[in-house]
């Protein structure tokens, strides 16, 4: 029997890229999905698993619908993000809305529900511009954020710190996120560019 059998998980930016694919396998494995979209968002990548997900409009901007979303569940997933790097820097202040303070009311709005584990998606993007000499980067490597993605997202993590540190029910993890690909990937993402340009007989940069 999977672990996930009958857990119940929540999944933000479950509509996005890796919250879609996540939310799949979850549902796959037998978890009982509530999938966490924002509100005006299309369900288009999760269109398939509909019939096996509860979907449920809010906003992590909004601690009242996380708090409401986040009742009985068991774990959750952060995914949500403004994450396309040019986005964020043409709409800076929900960037930090989002990436950082949208984190503080996930944590908050888990541990107020005794949720028992919270994993939280950031970004390689922290580390920022490393010099030669500390590459490969490794999980130690000192961050260096160097716009306000990367900002946005190491302050989201530096908002996480407290509810490490203090002692309850909920755990907290942090993944830094490297380049991701796969079905329904849309945008100027590293591999589909990578592969495009292969494909078009053009050297890729």
């Amino acid at each position: 029997m999977s672990f996930w059998q009958n857990k119940k998980v929540l999944v933000t930016g479950a509509g996005g890229f890796t919250g879609s694919h996540l939310s799949r396998a979850l549902a796959n494995a037998g978890a009982s999905v509530r999938a966490y979209a924002k509100r005006g968002s299309p369900l288009t990548n999760i269109q398939d698993i509909l019939d096996k997900v509860q979907v449920v409009k809010g906003d992590i901007t909004d601690f009242s619908s996380l708090f409401n979303a986040m009742k009985d569940v068991d774990y959750v997933f952060h995914t949500a993000a403004i994450v396309p790097v040019a986005e964020s820097r043409e709409l800076p202040y929900s960037s930090i809305q989002v990436n950082s303070v949208g984190v503080f009311n996930v944590a908050w709005a888990a541990r107020a529900n005794n949720v028992k584990k919270v994993l939280h998606v950031s970004t390689c993007h922290v580390y920022g511009n490393q010099p030669e000499d500390r590459l490969p980067l490794k999980e130690d490597t000192r961050p260096n954020p160097v716009d306000v993605y990367s900002s946005a997202k190491y302050a989201g993590e530096i908002l996480l710190k407290p509810f490490i540190l203090q002692e309850s029910a909920t755990q907290f993890l942090i993944t830094r996120a490297f380049n991701k690909f796969g079905p329904n990937q849309v945008g100027d993402w590293l591999i589909p560019r990578t592969i495009k340009q292969v494909l078009n007989k053009k050297n890729p940069k």
